[in-house]
This record gives structure tokens, sequence and C-alpha cells, in this order.
């Protein structure tokens, strides 16, 4: 089990993998719980997953409070082998009325802190488990506390890095009024045009931390530049498109976001080729690129620029769907169209959207709604 869950870094993922290896090292377990101490709650316990061998019987499932508390409260193992006869429980109402059988019960214990319980029974066979069970349920028990432990960790150094990083795209947005709040409601876009697409969860969140970070290079790009209103010269506009580069040296250092790397660098390549820093064309440009790049151009568009005037949502759908097979992927339109329609709850009608400011869609995105 060690060896199946030290490579896992996601803690639900973790778990799901804990919960199937004790399925199968003990044939006699129907049910298998794992509950962790709450974020805001630490004294109590919250069920992370459950996991059923019967799955008739996974609405019936209710755990022994009793034995979980004991479990804790003396941070041992406990083994029931019918619990409901079981002189230490037989104060306990929810083991008689549940009439629980057999019951193993061991606490997750790492650095000296109890983070949870593993409880596994059976409720039909009494006397199925014995102290050979408990040991390994033990020892199980404690590789699986080191994986959490070490995933919270994990958590915690992604939570530290994208802090910081998101602090370097809040310096990039205080530069210039006009675009205050561009990457987070871009990084909303191309999620939920990832979510349309049908892309993975882990998929889409990579998506989304990558469109947080897709103007970081715009961190070297001159002030006068940014906030010009006039035509840019030929040397400010390769400054401009600089950017993209800029930003993938800036993350590049940083392992846990070289994902982000190719996403950042090319979301200004255009689906016919002539965009930058590298002309690719059509699937040679990385899907997350092709994302972010109608989200980044649709936000744009609805939005006030020294530039440009905010366009009404349907047109500016309309103006993305004329650019499909030029500048965007085909796909990424279809799909932006479907996530703004499904957002603002805007019926359809001749196919395009009346003319709903757009800042209602970017009230509902700095809401946090979608």
């Amino acid at each position: 089990m060690g060896n199946a869950i030290s490579s896992i870094k996601n803690l639900d993922e973790m778990l799901e993998q804990v919960a199937g290896i004790l399925m199968n090292v003990f044939p006699e377990v129907e049910r298998v719980s794992i509950l962790l101490k709450g974020k805001n709650t630490p004294s109590r316990f919250e069920t992370k997953i459950i996991k059923v061998r019967n799955e008739s019987a996974s609405c019936h499932f209710k755990l022994s409070r009793s034995i979980i508390s004991k479990s804790v409260r003396e941070e041992v193992c406990i083994l029931a082998n019918d619990a409901h006869s079981d002189r230490r429980f037989v104060a306990s109402e929810s083991i008689v009325n549940m009439t629980i059988r057999a019951v193993m019960c061991a606490p997750l214990i790492s650095k000296g802190s109890v983070l949870g319980v593993i409880y596994v029974d059976n409720r039909k066979v009494p006397n199925c488990f014995d102290d050979d069970h408990l040991a390994l349920l033990s020892a199980l028990a404690k590789q699986a506390a080191v994986a959490i432990e070490n995933s919270f960790l994990y958590e915690e150094v992604q939570r530290g890095y994208h802090e910081a990083i998101l602090a370097l795209m809040n310096t990039v947005d205080a530069k210039d009024s006009y675009t205050r709040g561009h990457s987070h409601r871009t990084s909303r876009y191309a999620y939920g045009i990832a979510r349309e697409m049908g892309l993975s969860e882990v998929d889409c969140k990579r998506i989304k931390v990558a469109a947080e970070l897709h103007d970081i290079g715009k961190i070297g790009v001159g002030d006068f530049i940014l906030g010009k209103h006039g035509t840019l010269s030929t040397m400010e506009f390769n400054t401009i498109q600089a950017h993209a580069l800029a930003g993938e040296n800036i993350i590049r250092p940083i392992r846990y976001l070289r994902f982000a790397l190719p996403m950042i660098r090319h979301h200004h390549e255009h689906y016919d080729g002539t965009g930058y820093p590298d002309r690719l064309k059509g699937d040679r440009i990385p899907l997350g690129a092709r994302i972010i790049a109608v989200a980044d151009a649709f936000d744009a568009m609805t939005t006030q620029r020294t530039y440009n005037k905010p366009m009404v949502l349907g047109e500016a759908l309309k103006k993305c769907a004329s650019l499909k097979r030029k500048q965007f992927d085909p796909v990424a339109i279809d799909a932006l169209g479907r996530f703004v329609h499904k957002a603002m709850g805007i019926k359809l009608a001749k196919g395009s959207l009346s003319s709903e400011s757009c800042h209602q869609t970017k009230s509902l995105l700095e809401s946090n709604k979608l």
C-alpha cells in the first residue's frame, strides 16, 4: 500500500486508493469508511469516503460513533467481533439499534496527532476478524496516515506557490486600470470552456491556473505601452508580443507550475498559423492555449480598454464565431457560447444573445457564482 499511494498527491484520489486496497486485503469486509478531522472544525470528524462491496448496502451504511470515539480518544485500534454484545459498548444505543457485528477501527496518527480513522465492518457475520487482521489494519493505517499528512503538506506548498504567483499577477493588474481583473475573469471563462468541452477536472483546473498566469510576462512591459491610447509603434508592439515568452521564463523555475508553460507561451497563437511567438497552426497549438486564447479575447471584447469600447455579449460571441478556424479553435468557440448562455441563464433567440450588458457577466464572474 505504501508503494501504491506514495506517488499520489491528490487527497481524494489517495483515499480512494486506500479504500480499494483495504477491500482487497480484507475479503471479509463489507464496508470501508475513512473519516478525517474537519479543517474548520477539528473537533469533529467528516466522512471523506465510503466504499461498499455490495452497492445496494451503501444507503444503509451507518457508523458507530461510540467505537470511533473510543479509538480516537484512546488512540488505539479496536476489534469488536460481535459489537452489540461487547461489554465495552453495552451502553451504546446506536450499536444495539444498528445490530453491528464485526468491526475494526484504527486511528490515523501522524507526528503524534490524530488525523482521522479507518472504520471497516461486516454486519452479517460475527467473529470474522482476529488479532492478525487488527495488526494488519494498524500497519496499513500508519502508512495511510503518513500519506495523508504528506498530501496536506503538498496542498499547503501548492497553495503557497499559487498565492505568491497571484500576488505577482496583482502587480500586473495594478499597472493598468483598464485590465484590472482581466486574468481572474479569463481564468473563469477558460475553466467554463474546458468543462463544456468535457475535459477532466484535473485538466480544467490546470487550464484555470494557466489562464490566471497567462499575462504575467506583462510585468516587464512599460506602463506607458500598456496604457497607450494611440497606435503602438512596431517596437512597442514587439514588446507587447514578447510578454508570452517573458511569462514562460518567469514561471519556468517553479516546478509545480511547469504544466502551464506551453499554455502561457502559446496563448496568442492563431488557429490558422498567423499568431505568435511560434506561428503554430491548428492542433499543433496546445489545447489549453487554444482555450485560453478564446477566453482572453472574449474578455477583452466585453470590457473597457484603451483601444475599444466593450461589446455586448451577443456581439462578442458573433465576433468570436466569425473568427473560427482563423484565430480560434472552432470547438472552443462553440463551448464558449454554451458556457455563456448557461451562465447568464438567457434563452436563445434566433441563435444569439440579446443586448445584455457585459457588466452582468463580469459581476457573475467576480462574485464566484460561476
